[in-house]
């Protein structure tokens, strides 16, 4: 994994960073029936207000690449505040999903947070039972909600529901 912050990151890095946000919302947006230029500058002046807003909530953002094999394959936003990590975003390109690399990213802040006793905090949309499901079997457990999130957190006593089979290696 390469670990930058926002203020950090190279051209280059940003034009991936967009790739994968890209990724992210393409098949909602493509439903709406848009030209493929308009459903890009539509994404890039998402991306760009979601960049700045994260910048505004989260100063301590890290922007984190997450590399599999050599390849970029997906980002993990992490903020540590008052004493717990908070998960804001982590995405993987479509094409590297279900390969177990999301998991093991998230398995590795978990035990990086048990060593250093602090909880780990997410939202996740109500309608990604996927990511959602995830979550539980890595020990999250819902403490809120709202009209878009379903909040979750893990303890540092929790642990997770099933042995995770590692198929990031």
């Amino acid at each position: 994994m390469i670990f930058k912050k926002n203020g950090d990151c190279k051209s280059e890095e940003l034009d991936f960073l967009f790739e994968v946000y890209a990724s992210s919302r393409l098949e909602e947006v493509e439903a709406w029936g848009w030209e493929e230029n308009q459903i890009v500058q539509f994404l890039e002046m998402q991306f760009l207000c979601q960049q700045r807003s994260y910048e505004i909530h989260y100063p301590n953002l890290q922007t984190i690449v997450i590399d599999y094999q050599s390849i970029k394959v997906g980002r993990l936003l992490l903020v540590e505040l008052d004493g717990k990590f908070i998960i804001v975003d982590i995405t993987i390109l479509p094409s590297y999903q279900n390969k177990g690399i999301g998991t093991k990213i998230i398995s590795n802040l978990l035990e990086k947070a048990r060593e250093r006793n602090k909880e780990v905090h997410l939202s996740v949309f109500y309608s990604n039972d996927k990511a959602k499901k995830l979550y539980e079997r890595l020990g999250f457990r819902q403490v809120g909600m709202d009209q878009m999130y379903i909040h979750m957190e893990r303890t540092c006593e929790q642990k997770e529901k099933e042995v995770v089979e590692d198929k990031y290696s």
